[in-house]
């Protein structure tokens, strides 16, 4: 399974709680732990979009965003889900 060698916690910034063996049992769970954030980033202007020379193409086969923002950056709070 794909998050048998994930570490979740990281640096003790991303705590699943009681969630925690769902997400490394269910491919559908981790996806969405990984989709949430990318979202949010997406959302607030932090992340990937396509150029000029890019929109079209992205409208009919979609965008895969990327966050832009430093994901080793110290952090005040863990992410808790």
């Amino acid at each position: 399974m794909l998050t048998a060698g994930v570490d979740l916690a990281g640096r003790g910034r991303l705590d699943l709680g009681r969630r925690e063996p769902l997400v490394r049992a269910s491919h559908d769970a981790f996806d969405a732990v990984i989709a949430a954030p990318v979202g949010r980033a997406s959302a607030l202007g932090r992340a990937t979009r396509p150029g000029a020379g890019q929109v079209g193409l992205a409208r009919i086969e979609g965008w895969i965003a990327v966050p832009t923002l430093e994901l080793d950056a110290p952090a005040d709070q863990p992410i808790v889900f």
